[in-house]
C-alpha cells in the first residue's frame, strides 16, 4: 500500500495552494460526446454512484436529445450556458480552444473539462480523439477504442502514448 504523502500548504506559493486546493477538492469535470443510449448511461453512472466528478457539457447534433441529456444531468432546471451546450464535437473544441487563449490572458472565464467521455459510432472515435489529443484531457471512450489495429495506434500516437514514426 502506497504511503500517504502530508503536503504542508502553508509552504506553498498562493498560485500553488489555490492549484493544489482546487484539483483536490473540485469534482473533475466531463464532456459527453453523443446523448444517446452509451452517453446517458455514463451520465446516469456518475450521477447515482456519487462519484467525485461530474458532467459539464454535452456535445450532440441532435438538438432535441442535447435539451434532454442537459436538463437531467447539467443545467437542470434552468438555461445552458455557453461552456455547456454543443452541438458538435468540433464546435466545443473551438470553444474550449478560445477559452484557454481567453484564460491565458487574464480573462475570466468559466472553468474547463478535465476529460470527456465519447460515446460516438465507433468510426467516428479516430477523428474525435485525435482532433482532442493536443488538449491533454483524460478519456473515456466507448469500445471498441476503433475499428482497426492501425486506427488504435494512430489514436495512442495522437493521445501522447509515444512518439510517432
Amino acid at each position: 500500500m502506497a504511503e500517504a504523502r502530508h503536503i504542508d500548504t502553508e509552504k506553498l506559493t498562493a498560485a500553488e495552494r489555490t492549484r493544489f486546493c482546487s484539483t483536490i477538492l473540485r469534482k473533475a469535470r466531463f464532456l459527453v460526446i453523443g446523448a444517446g443510449q452509451r452517453g446517458t448511461a455514463y451520465a446516469s453512472a456518475v450521477e447515482r454512484e456519487g462519484l467525485p466528478a461530474t458532467i459539464a457539457a454535452i456535445a450532440d447534433p441532435i438538438q432535441s436529445k442535447r435539451i434532454l441529456f442537459g436538463k437531467k444531468y447539467i443545467w437542470k432546471d434552468g438555461a445552458p450556458r455557453e461552456d455547456q451546450d454543443f452541438d458538435s464535437w468540433q464546435q466545443f473544441l473551438s470553444y474550449e480552444r478560445a477559452r484557454r487563449e481567453a484564460e491565458a490572458t487574464g480573462e475570466k472565464v468559466y472553468a474547463g473539462v478535465d476529460g470527456i467521455i465519447l460515446c460516438t459510432q465507433d468510426h467516428t472515435h479516430k477523428g474525435i480523439l485525435q482532433a482532442f489529443g493536443s488538449l491533454g484531457l483524460h478519456v473515456l471512450c466507448e469500445k471498441p477504442i476503433a475499428t482497426t489495429l492501425q486506427d488504435c495506434q494512430d489514436i495512442y500516437v495522437s493521445l501522447g502514448g509515444a512518439k510517432g514514426p
